[in-house]
């Protein structure tokens, strides 16, 4: 599970095109992950961006037939968190675009 956050922020501060490092992916994180793993996982996209393992992690499924649903139940836990801490970034941001422009169309009127 810890891994599937980190690589959700990983992925989210690159699609913002800002730099990856372990601070930044700290800070973005809801909970806490072992710090090995946020090294490792940092390091790794660093040295190879396309080497980190896909969002959704075959592995989960091949284990055996019982633990499946909880699995898949985990993973889709995992990928809503991600989407809405994505979704609360975009809304922040949609939000002081706004004030932006309302700054910048008060500023005209003026």
């Amino acid at each position: 599970m810890p891994q599937q956050q980190i690589l959700a922020v990983i992925r989210q501060l690159a699609v913002e095109e800002k730099a990856i490092t372990t601070a930044a992916v700290r800070a973005r994180l809801t909970t806490p992950v072992p710090l090995s793993e946020l090294l490792a996982l940092v390091s790794r996209y660093k040295q190879s961006p396309d080497s980190l393992p896909p969002l959704t992690t075959a592995s989960l499924h091949g284990a055996n037939t019982h633990a499946q649903p909880e699995s898949e139940l985990s993973e889709l836990s995992e990928r809503l968190l991600a989407l809405e801490q994505l979704v609360t970034e975009q809304a922040l941001r949609l939000e002081r675009l706004e004030h932006l422009l309302a700054t910048t169309l008060g500023g005209k009127n003026d």
